[in-house]
């Protein structure tokens, strides 16, 4: 029931007949959209809304029948190991369909890699790990309305984006001219993004050769100046978490289809959630209920059988029908399975960055700068991470510096007083007086989380087409659900809650 989802949802955008561009980086090119073509990006987001609403029903409402399954009975014991998105979302579909459910979770709290503090700034969310939703994402949006929960917009400034490649900031004039030969080489991507499968990329034509391929060798192979491919391989980076010599072109490409071919760049990160992202993840659960989540509950190992799995945690067992995994395929090596998972599942997890300071004031804003910003090192991007939450009473703000791949790996690489000290630089660099301005800070190391290890994942080559099959229909009552396992919305919230709801469909089959 995703599919169709994901075709209406395609298909109303492409009917928009407009050709323009959008984690993070998607969100500055959305920016740029509005700045230099308004009237058009706002046009398409107003036809967007109605086609959303409407998979949004298609993936909710439609869903699990409730109370009454085909095929098989209700009342399967499924044991969910996770308690993100994925794990809560395939949780509560399954519950509501009238099966038994035991989430089983390593941490102390719900959420994943969804983390919101309300601790830097009073009375301001910030988001430690998964951050902004977007237009076309119908079912975090579905579960928002389903929860009361509201959506809070990402602005635009009107200073100039700071853009710095190759150690040399570009002006005004530069900077336009970049968006315009951008904008060419991104269009190219949606063209050839309209022949492949979003939910089934694997069976797309010439499949195997795009997956082959990396997105960073097509980039180079476009012709576009020097700049303009600096530019595109640093968002590409930041935004996938892995360098694009890394990312499969045919990964690139479902991404681009599921979003909207045109819409993935403009729509994809347009909002935040009023109440915090954490607040899904908590809605979600209370759903479930307290009596059916267990926290502090690392699993050791899986046994699988004939008629049914075993769950060990610790020295107790749970027997059950089917289990679901949905954590990290960084943590798989931690749980000892029997039979063992394929060796040819491979899921290649990026390394990002998310680093968060606290500013006395908006410093960019002096200079008559925005605070986004596009770099090829050492950090690749910065936002407003208070966007629109700004009151008379309190004018400290949060920035956040982002940055994946290579250059992620340089930071970690350092000390923390001199990661730090990198950082601040080139935050002082874009914005002078950030230093001056700097109270504190908080370095969000995801990939050095061991509940986590990673950011969130990103196809490699030929990954799609050995791994992403089994990841979509699970193997012999086990199930895979996570962002990882939806190559439509791969990286992204959307990703982890549609690949938990697929899941309920597949076990409620």
């Amino acid at each position: 029931m995703i599919g169709p989802a994901r075709v209406l949802l395609a298909a109303h955008t492409d009917r928009a007949g407009v050709v323009m561009l959008t984690c993070m980086a998607t969100s500055l090119l959305a920016r740029l959209a509005l700045r230099f073509d308004r009237d058009r990006v706002m046009s398409r987001r107003e036809l967007l809304r109605d086609s959303v609403a409407a998979a949004s029903a298609v993936l909710l409402g439609a869903g699990v029948a409730r109370g009454s399954i085909g095929g098989r009975s209700a009342g399967r014991r499924v044991v969910v190991i996770g308690a993100g998105f994925a794990g809560l979302a395939s949780a509560y579909e399954l519950l509501s369909a009238g099966h038994e459910v035991m989430v089983l979770e390593a941490r102390a709290r719900v959420g994943g890699r969804v983390l919101t503090f309300r601790d830097m700034v009073p009375g301001k969310i910030v988001e430690g790990g998964g951050e902004l939703i977007g237009a076309n994402h119908p079912a975090w949006l579905g579960y928002a309305k389903r929860f009361g929960l509201t959506m809070r917009d990402v602005t635009e400034e009107d200073g100039e984006f700071p853009i710095v490649l190759g150690g040399r900031m570009l002006d005004t004039r530069e900077a336009e001219a970049l968006w315009e030969e951008m904008e060419g080489v991104l269009s190219a991507l949606n063209d050839a993004a309209r022949a492949v499968d979003p939910v089934r990329p694997w069976e797309s034509p010439d499949a195997a050769g795009l997956d082959g391929r990396s997105i960073g060798e097509w980039i180079d192979g476009r012709g576009c100046g020097d700049e303009c491919r600096r530019a595109l391989h640093a968002l590409i980076t930041a935004d996938n978490g892995v360098d694009s010599q890394e990312q499969s072109m045919l990964a690139n490409l479902a991404m681009i289809a599921a979003g909207g071919f045109e819409s993935f760049w403009t729509d994809s990160e347009v909002y935040r959630c009023a109440e915090g992202n954490q607040a899904l993840a908590q809605r979600l659960a209370g759903a479930v209920g307290a009596e059916r989540i267990r926290l502090k509950a690392a699993v050791a190992r899986v046994e699988r059988g004939e008629t049914g799995v075993r769950v060990l945690v610790g020295e107790e067992v749970i027997e059950a029908d089917e289990v679901v995994l949905a954590t990290t395929p960084s943590v798989w090596g931690g749980i000892a399975f029997d039979p063992p998972l394929p060796d040819a599942l491979r899921v290649q997890m990026g390394r990002n960055t998310k680093h968060l300071t606290v500013l006395s004031g908006p410093v960019w804003r002096e200079r008559g700068r925005g605070p986004d910003s596009l770099a090829d090192g050492p950090v690749q991007l910065t936002w407003h991470e208070t966007d629109n939450q700004e009151s008379d009473e309190e004018r400290r703000v949060v920035m956040t510096s982002f940055a994946g791949g290579s250059a992620t790996d340089a930071l970690r690489g350092m000390e923390r007083s001199a990661r730090e000290r990198a950082i601040l630089d080139h935050m002082e660099r874009l914005y002078p007086g950030a230093g001056r301005a700097a109270l504190l800070s908080r370095d969000m190391d995801w990939v050095g989380d061991r509940l986590t290890g990673g950011s969130y994942s990103f196809p490699g080559l030929g990954q799609l087409t050995s791994s992403g099959r089994t990841l979509a229909t699970g193997i012999e009552r086990l199930q895979f659900a996570g962002e990882h396992c939806c190559p439509g919305f791969v990286g992204y919230m959307e990703g982890a809650l549609e690949s938990g709801i697929s899941v309920a469909r597949r076990i409620g089959m």
